[in-house]
């Protein structure tokens, strides 16, 4: 019942119904009075009620029947409740109150638990309060500028730790506590708590924070502490001379899976990167079975942990750090030597200032000075060391080896024997180190002068051989043995390769392996054993000179590989170690230039060139770079410089022809044709001049491509001695001659007269291209890129023998076909071979020629000369809309070719839009550099018809621009008919008589004959219009005889034609002559003729007006006069002849016809007269009726600034008469603002009235006399 009711009693406190609870306890007192935990239960249930003076009666009653429990229950109650009810603070301060600081205690001792209980207590609020601390103001401060999170947190810690009583509190509870387990745990946490506060005060607070640790540490080792910390900071922070092993055998015991275990019995130093203990240990271990490469890497790794550890606790540890610098000083004179052994004589300085008796540190220094082949130094230091271990064998005998090496070979002998007679009784030598004694003293015997003693030094190699059968050294010097005296090329390969297996430092070995593989064209195994050179952990040398071989030898297979950023890599590793070899630097500029870096190969060719003067293939080299930065007289110069020495060098013979063709074609792009020229005839010269001396050479590819291009140059200048340059063709041709020159039967099968080689001047030059190429296609036939390439310049060159005449079969244009898709079979991915092949069947087959060109597209989208290609093909079979797309295509791809805007031009052209197709010409005159034949006429022929029929005086103005258009035309084509009669037009128009007298007679001669051996029909009409030139250029020349003779020999071949303008212009040009011959009545028949065939047109007669007026006759003016007054009634509008008729009334000062043409004139239409009369005769003529009647003229050209407000003319005018600053000012800014002639803008120029303006009127009117005269 009791039972039952108790638990009922509990269940119901669980479930906060303390009325219920009460109940069944009082149930539980009626049956047992004594229960205890009944009035526990009351306790609790009053208390949570708030009745408090129940809750301590039922507890006093529970204290009276077992006070022990009841205590401790009573305070555990207690400190639930403060615990859910208040704050850590005020947790903490009650439980202060428990302490043995607390007032109270002194009436709690014995009534509450220990005080360890409330001191651990505290430390879980403190610690958790702590904690909290940090992560808050971390968290805060993160985002500080200029701070890193190590220094934030390391701040942080350091605030929190200065108002930390944790360390104190742990101090009290190890004092307090009674339980070991718990002591030990408090000590662990005091241990780390001192620690970090160590790691984050200030240094000059340190050493009394780290005496604490360090003592707190020493003690839990004494008592072997199961915790790590202790035993970490005792190792780590103990600065040892010696340490005691039996510490060492009880770390391993307690911690033998720790990490430190592992590594002090020989593993894992990885896992501990800041432990400077380990490090020094396992270097020490590394160090005595030398193993330097982890020594290197150890002490390193230590050296930087020793320094963390420093910073974090201002300990120094001298003799770790000491130890640590001397293991890495070791291995640096054993790893990778000799890279290191600078940074290794810094560290033994380092060593023997702290320890200057240090004998392995004398000893490791000296070796190094050895290795630097300084004896003399080196001897001092191992004397010294001597001095300190007189009876130690290896300093004996490393001084033995600096007198041998300085040639004292008795005095090093006497020293080996001595060390040969103590080490028969040591024990501390290794097999190893008496073998090395007795290698070095075979190399003594060896390396004296004595044959006898040379073949006595084989037993001491031996010997060593016996003692270490693994010793490298030994193997080598019986390899060079058995080379040398015994000349046993097996036994000594065996010896090299078994020297060089036991260590692939052995460079000596190395270099007599590579030798012979090298002589055998073995270039993988030379390789091989280059790269374990290089990766070898230290170099062997004794009669290797060179160490910088292995890199350079990879630098060339890398080259043969074609990896030439890889190459410069192992050239300039070649270079560090030997930074004056000539090859390393020829072989680093050549990788530098097959990498396209032309400035830096040019530099470390030079370098290699200083270094070594005699070497011409390094000048060869540089003269190969210099060409392709486009400095060819500096190539030339290389070239030549080389053939002084070696004038039988075919390949600079070569190099030196390429280097001519190639500047020959910067000069054609430049437009300088004749240094073109003779650079292209320079290059044959010179592999003719050396033919002889290198006869043999026939089968070389570079020499027909050479000659080819040569003559393909050569075909495109009109060649003026062309007999000489034939001759040394054939020269060449004959002297280089094949047995047979048969390749395939549809080349060999062309029509090729020997005659053409020699007579037909357009042909001849291609037919010897074509005649070189073919042997350029027939010696590469093993060389698969150099075949296809010559399968496809000799397509190209049939082709254009095709092209270049007419007059031949499709057997020529089937033969390009043919050799083009003999280098697509090659090549099938090669849109260059793919778009000739399109260009040349256009000719024949227009729908297989744009399969080929879209196929070029498909492998190169982007060729705009492709896309000109194919827009070419649509123009020429006239579909215009495809040729304007195609066309536009090119432009895109690349606006500054000059392809798609002439065909864009030519589009224009069919199309009768004038204006476009002379935009378009003239932008590709641009783009083209004026280099462009066709481009260069078009353009001027285009700006000359637009012109002649918009604006005479723009023409005019431009010239000199077309003028010298067509003079680098005729640079390159300069029996052109139809250019030279433009050209004696042009020169016509700009009054330069005399070159348009022979530009027109060469055009009449070339003609004649040209009709002499081809009677054609366009012949004649080409002839007039030259006849026709040449005699209106004749009569302004005043040689009025060869005029008329030129006049009437046109008049005599059109007799009976239809009119045309070359028989007007010839009447004109004959009555005139005759005029001026006084042959007057022949002149007006010859005028009266031309009327008659002119329908009497205005022109003409205003023309005839004006010779009959001239002739000064009364008679003759009044019929002058009469045939104005009858042109004016059937052509009113025709402004020259009222203007005329005006001019002779003024003179004759008959006023009232004046009148009556003022009025004509005033009725004009402006249009009209804009359209009529582009050289302003109106205004002239209304200026002089102002000066006849004493008005202003300047009221003329003010009125006509309304017609013509942009007009230079006009302003230049006007400026003259009013001569005004200001309009002289503004008359310069228009003539440089709108097109004009340039005696227009100089008298614009002249009006400014400064010596300046003067000389810039002079410059573009040289001819204008007053200018010379102002200026005088």
């Amino acid at each position: 019942m009791a039972k039952s009711a108790l638990k009922a009693s509990k269940e119901f406190i669980t479930s906060k119904d303390y009325k219920n609870a009460i109940s069944q306890a009082q149930k539980v007192l009626d049956f047992d009075p004594l229960n205890y935990n009944a009035y526990v239960f009351l306790g609790i249930s009053y208390f949570n009620l708030l009745e408090y003076e129940e809750s301590e009666k039922a507890y006093k009653k529970a204290l009276e029947i077992d006070n022990e429990t009841y205590l401790a229950w009573k305070e555990q109650k207690l400190l639930k409740y403060v615990e859910e009810q208040g704050s850590h603070s005020q947790i903490l301060n009650t439980l202060e109150l428990c302490l043995p600081s607390g007032m109270f205690y002194i009436y709690l001792e014995g009534l509450i638990p220990n005080a360890s209980v409330t001191y651990v207590k505290m430390i879980n609020i403190l610690e958790h309060l702590e904690k909290e601390k940090m992560n808050k103001a971390i968290a805060k401060q993160r985002g500080r500028l200029g701070f890193t999170l190590e220094e934030i947190t390391k701040s942080v810690k350091k605030a929190v730790f200065m108002d930390s009583t944790l360390e104190k509190i742990y101090e009290e509870t190890i004092n307090w506590a009674d339980d070991e387990e718990l002591r030990r745990e408090i000590e662990i946490k005091l241990l780390n708590h001192y620690y970090e506060h160590l790691k984050v005060i200030d240094s000059d607070e340190k050493p009394l924070k780290r005496e604490k640790v360090l003592k707190l540490a020493h003690d839990m080792v004494i008592v072997k502490n199961p915790n790590v910390l202790p035993w970490i900071i005792f190792f780590e922070w103990k600065d040892f001379q010696k340490i005691d092993i039996g510490v060492i055998q009880d770390f391993i015991s307690l911690f033998s899976e720790h990490p430190m275990s592992l590594c002090l019995r020989g593993d894992a130093a990885e896992k501990l990167p800041n432990s400077p203990f380990c490090h020094r240990f396992l270097a020490s271990s590394y160090l005595s079975i030398k193993e330097y490469g982890n020594v290197s890497i150890v002490s390193k790794a230590g050296l930087n942990a020793l320094s963390k550890l420093s910073e974090e606790t201002g300990l120094l540890l001298p003799f770790t750090r000491q130890d640590l610098i001397f293991y890495l000083a070791v291995s640096y004179v054993y790893y990778k030597s000799p890279k290191f052994h600078d940074e290794a004589l810094k560290l033994f300085d380092e060593v023997l200032e702290l320890s200057f008796n240090n004998v392995m540190a004398l000893h490791g220094k000296a070796i190094i000075l050895e290795e630097k082949k300084d004896f003399s130094s080196a001897v001092n230091l191992l004397l010294k060391a001597a001095d300190l271990e007189p009876d130690n064998i290896l300093i004996l005998s490393e001084i033995a080896w600096c007198e041998i090496n300085i040639k004292k070979y008795e005095d090093g002998l006497n020293k080996l024997n001595i060390c040969i007679e103590k080490m028969g009784n040591n024990t501390v030598l290794s097999n190893h180190d008496k073998a090395e004694i007795f290698w070095k003293k075979g190399v003594a015997l060896w390396e004296q002068d004595d044959e006898s003693r040379k073949s006595e030094s084989y037993s001491f190699f031996i010997t060593s051989l016996r003692y270490d059968p693994n010793y490298s050294r030994s193997f080598v010097n019986l390899g060079i043995f058995y080379a040398d005296v015994m000349n046993d090329e097996n036994r000594s390969m065996k010896c090299f390769q078994k020297a060089f297996e036991i260590d692939a430092g052995e460079i000596d070995a190395a270099e007599r392996l590579v030798i012979a593989y090298a002589k055998r064209k073995e270039w993988n195994l030379v390789e091989t054993i280059a790269k374990i050179v290089i990766s070898a952990d230290r170099i062997h040398r004794r009669y290797c000179h060179d160490l910088s071989w292995p890199q350079r030898s990879l630098g060339i297979a890398e080259m043969n590989h074609k990896r030439y950023d890889k190459a410069i890599i192992h050239f300039q590793s070649a270079l560090k170690i030997y930074s004056n070899d000539p090859h390393s630097w020829a072989g680093l500029g050549e990788a530098y230039a097959k990498s396209g870096k032309y400035i830096a190969a040019l530099k470390a060719l030079n370098r290699s060139k200083c270094l070594d003067e005699n070497n011409w293939y390094v000048q060869y080299l540089m003269g190969d770079v210099q060409k392709l930065l486009g400095m060819y007289k500096d190539a030339c110069e290389s070239y030549y410089s080389i053939l002084k020495s070696y004038p039988d060098e075919f390949v600079v013979i070569l190099a030196l022809s390429e280097t001519y063709i190639s500047w020959s074609s910067v000069w054609k792009e430049k437009g300088f044709y004749k240094r073109s020229e003779e650079y292209a005839i320079k290059c044959l010269k010179i592999i003719k001049e050396s033919n002889n001396n290198c006869s043999n050479n026939k089968y070389s590819y570079s020499l027909w491509t050479i000659l080819g291009k040569a003559c393909f140059l050569l075909s495109s200048f009109f060649v003026t001695d062309l007999e000489s340059l034939i001759s040394i063709l054939n020269t060449l041709y004959n002297e280089y001659n094949f047995v047979n020159d048969k390749l395939v039967p549809i080349i060999d099968n062309l029509p090729l007269d020997q005659k053409d080689l020699f007579n037909d001047k357009n042909l001849s030059l291609l037919l010897w291209t074509f005649l070189f190429m073919k042997r350029a296609v027939r010696v590469s036939v093993e060389n698969k890129v150099a075949h296809s390439m010559s399968w496809y310049s000799l397509g190209q060159i049939l082709f254009s023998i095709h092209i270049q005449n007419a007059n031949l079969d499709n057997s020529w244009i089937k033969s390009s076909i043919y050799c083009l898709k003999r280098a697509i079979k090659m090549y099938p991915k090669n849109a260059t071979f793919w778009r000739a092949l399109g260009v040349v069947t256009s000719v024949l087959n227009p729908k297989f020629s744009q399969h080929a060109l879209i196929k070029s597209l498909k492998l190169d989208e982007q060729n705009p000369i492709a896309w000109g290609d194919l827009a070419t093909l649509y123009m020429i079979n006239g579909d215009f809309d495809l040729a304007y797309e195609a066309f536009t295509k090119s432009q895109i791809a690349d606006p500054d070719y000059w392809v798609p805007r002439t065909g864009l031009g030519f589009i224009s052209t069919i199309m009768n839009d004038i204006a476009e197709a002379k935009e378009q010409f003239e932008i590709s005159f641009i783009n083209s550099s004026q280099n462009i034949p066709i481009v260069n006429y078009m353009y001027v022929t285009s700006s000359y018809d637009y012109f002649k029929k918009k604006s005479l005086s723009e023409l005019i103005g431009n010239l000199t621009t077309y003028i010298f258009a067509i003079e680098k035309y005729f640079e390159q084509r300069p029996t052109d008919c139809n250019a030279l009669i433009l050209m004696s037009l042009l020169l016509e128009i700009s009054h330069n008589w005399t070159r348009s007298i022979v530009f027109s007679s060469k055009a009449c001669t070339i003609l004649e004959k040209e009709y002499e051996e081809n009677e054609n029909p366009g012949i004649v009409i080409q002839f007039l219009h030259a006849k026709s030139c040449l005699s209106r250029a004749l009569l302004a020349d005043k040689q009025y005889e060869m005029a008329l003779e030129n006049a009437q020999a046109v008049l005599d071949l059109t007799e009976g034609s239809e009119r045309s303008t070359n028989r007007l212009s010839c009447h004109l040009v004959a009555g005139i002559s005759l005029f001026y011959l006084n042959r007057l009545v022949d002149a007006l028949e010859m005028f009266q003729s031309c009327l008659v065939e002119t329908n009497e047109h205005p022109d003409v007669i205003v023309l005839l007006c004006k010779i009959l007026w001239a002739m000064g006759g009364e008679e003759e003016r009044d019929i002058a006069q009469q045939q104005l007054l009858e042109c004016i009634s059937k052509y009113p509008n025709h402004l020259p002849s009222l203007l005329l008729l005006g001019s002779i009334s003024l003179l004759n000062q008959d006023f009232k016809l004046e009148i009556e043409v003022s009025k004509y004139l005033n009725t004009f239409d402006w249009n009209e007269k804009k359209k009529y009369d582009s050289e302003y005769s109106l205004e002239k003529y209304l200026e002089l009726k102002a000066y006849i009647k004493g008005d202003d003229p300047k009221y003329v050209y003010l009125s006509a600034l309304n017609v013509y407000p942009s007009s230079p003319i006009i302003w230049t005018r006007l400026a003259s008469i009013d001569n005004d600053p200001d309009v002289c000012s503004m008359a310069l800014k228009i003539a440089l603002r709108n097109p004009c002639s340039p005696e227009t803008l100089s008298l614009a120029y002249s009006q400014m009235s400064s010596i300046f303006d003067t000389l810039k009127a002079l410059h573009l009117a040289p001819w204008i006399a007053k200018y010379w005269k102002t200026l005088e």
